[in-house]
């Protein structure tokens, strides 16, 4: 059998005032309801669609900021490598130069070092054969 609950009528008419929803007012029919809800839910979905449209901008904004930004690095980087190329002869010159004469430093130390009889750790055959 049936419990203390009443059966659920449908009815437009609104519900006994402590039954009623707290945010709509007295009187307020399901249908006026419906048809606020319906005038909300269009707003905030029009509300979405122009921030769908300002974030399409933005990214595409973006997205030639990015190109302008790659362009300009390749320039710059081509520049630094025009410079870096006309720059580069006298530099590795100088470069070679500085790792001759330490090499041959070294090479001086060793020949000392040989000729007092004070040798280097022992090598083994494989490293020496590496040059």
């Amino acid at each position: 059998g049936g419990g203390g609950e009443p059966p659920v009528a449908k009815s437009t008419s609104p519900p006994p005032a402590a039954d009623a929803p707290s945010e709509a007012p007295e009187g307020v029919t399901l249908t006026e309801m419906v048809r606020a809800l319906k005038r909300k839910l269009i707003d905030v979905e029009g509300q979405r669609q122009d921030v769908a449209r300002r974030a399409e901008q933005l990214e595409s904004q973006l997205a030639m900021e990015k190109r302008e930004h790659q362009r300009t690095t390749v320039k710059l980087s081509r520049l630094l490598a025009k410079r870096s190329a006309s720059d580069a002869a006298p530099a590795h010159e100088a470069e070679l130069q500085s790792l001759r004469r330490a090499v041959a430093n070294l090479r001086q130390q060793l020949e000392q070092r040989d000729s007092l009889g004070e040798r280097p750790p022992a090598k083994r055959p494989s490293d020496t054969d590496q040059h």
